[in-house]
């Protein structure tokens, strides 16, 4: 189902979200981060959740979904339920709880 995973920092160890493991994938400080997550196909997919470290968590943030020339925005919340075909992620943090406004994500749930 995923074809490939990114981030805006700290690449090599965005890959550890989608496996259930106590591996994490923690940001670099400061600034917006982008995680893009791309299917192999169009995929229904019924919700997505994101599972933080405490204190890392997303306060604000935005889920972008696609579907060919379709783009879908909501705010980003740890469950966000989805209910549609989509060939593409994408995950904005831009307001974490932590002071230097870092993100430790442990896992990215697709279902």
């Amino acid at each position: 189902m995923i074809k490939s995973i990114s981030s805006s920092s700290f690449e090599n160890k965005i890959k550890n979200v989608l496996v259930d493991n106590d591996d994490c994938w923690f940001s670099s400080h400061n600034e917006d981060q982008l995680i893009e997550i791309n299917l192999s196909e169009e995929t229904y997919i019924k919700n997505i959740t994101i599972e933080y470290q405490q204190g890392f968590a997303c306060e604000k943030g935005e889920l972008i979904l696609f579907h060919n020339d379709e783009i879908f925005l909501s705010p980003l919340a740890d469950t966000n339920t989805v209910n549609r075909k989509i060939t593409q992620i994408k995950v904005k943090l831009m307001k974490s709880q932590d002071l230097y406004n870092r993100f430790c994500i442990y896992r990215i749930i697709i279902n």
